[in-house]
């Protein structure tokens, strides 16, 4: 007999264990993303090759590591807007394409219609926040699930963005009030303060800090992850659950149309067939690698930059390596799934 009770486990050592495990568990989701983010770099760091000609450390580099931050600046964005969504447990697809529709109006009115960059600015932000109140309406007014809302938006402006220029890139080469060129205004998105930190990081961290303070300090923050954990719960307490929806799938689109500004600055075009092409994966990625849950509830905007940086970082590391970009969507798509694993995992616990 008391052989048999020495088997059997205590109430208070499970207890214990379980109480072990949640504080594991809330350790990894507020700092368990950074600690990914410097085992990333580290490596990277490790294993990069040297510069023939100087011996240096490539990955290293100050350009190099300046233009991460860089090449980071529109899925950072992306994923700050993603996070919005996710945490009411929904998903926005559409991001790319609105990205997409973004640049291509910037363009149609910069180049064709000559329009100043600060009313650019306004339109094509407001056009944003349109095509998210479109997904956000449909979605909770017709009580259709948000990845089928989105997977429609995704070809409706898509195809909003070719028929604007009937399918054609028009470039942004010559900034200027001359004939031919654009306000020069806007060509600020893609300079570098002082030559060195270029504008668009500095919108994204403007951006991150910006919905953080949001997210944490106001109702409407709260609101956002008491529907996100119990949606039934939270409509029975009263909350206007339909009106933050919609609210956050506005600022998820509107920030994608921001992304998109930033886009055709940096590379002085818009091209509506191509624009965007594969950025809600991206987003995707970065949103759940820093922490937010698929299933609502859970996750920060701080954690997106955070996983924004781990896939920058990860994909400059495969191309200092001559990785092609077809292995680099393999392996972008093995994170998301890894990523999702973990974090199933530490739900259940």
């Amino acid at each position: 007999m008391t052989d048999k009770q020495s088997l059997t486990p205590s109430p208070v050592s499970s207890d214990a264990e379980s109480g072990v495990r949640s504080r594991l568990a809330g350790f990894w989701l507020k700092y368990g993303n950074w600690g990914a983010l410097a085992l990333v770099f580290l490596l990277a760091s490790i294993f990069s090759p040297r510069d023939l000609s100087t011996g240096q450390n490539v990955f290293l580099k100050p350009d190099n590591l300046i233009d991460i931050l860089r090449q980071i600046s529109e899925g950072g964005i992306l994923a700050v807007g993603m996070t919005l969504v996710v945490l009411l447990a929904g998903i926005d697809l559409s991001v790319g394409s609105v990205l997409a529709l973004g640049a291509t109006l910037s363009a149609v009115l910069l180049l064709n219609h000559h329009w100043p960059a600060w009313a650019v600015f306004i339109v094509v932000l407001m056009t944003g926040a349109a095509a998210g109140f479109l997904n956000g309406a449909v979605s909770v007014w017709g009580r259709v699930q948000p990845f089928v809302v989105t997977l429609a938006a995704m070809t409706i402006f898509r195809g909003a963005a070719r028929l604007l220029t009937d399918g054609n890139a028009l470039p942004l080469e010559s900034f200027g009030h001359g004939p031919g060129q654009v306000d020069p205004v806007f060509g600020i998105l893609a300079e570098r303060v002082d030559g060195i930190i270029p504008v668009p990081v500095i919108i994204l961290l403007v951006v991150v800090a910006v919905c953080h303070i949001w997210m944490s300090r106001t109702a409407i923050g709260r609101h956002v992850y008491a529907i996100g954990g119990n949606r039934k719960a939270a409509v029975l307490s009263g909350l206007p659950v339909r009106r933050v929806i919609i609210i956050m799938y506005c600022v998820c689109s509107l920030l994608a149309c921001l992304a998109g500004m930033i886009h055709a600055a940096q590379f002085q075009q818009a091209s509506p067939a191509s624009d965007g092409q594969g950025y809600e994966l991206t987003a995707i990625a970065a949103t759940v690698i820093g922490g937010a849950s698929l299933f609502g509830g859970q996750g920060t905007v701080v954690g997106a930059l955070a996983g924004a940086l781990i896939m920058g970082i990860i994909d400059n590391f495969l191309g200092i390596h001559n990785v092609t970009e077809h292995w680099r969507l393999v392996i972008q798509g093995l994170i998301i799934l890894a990523a999702v694993l973990l974090q199933r995992g530490r739900d259940e616990e």
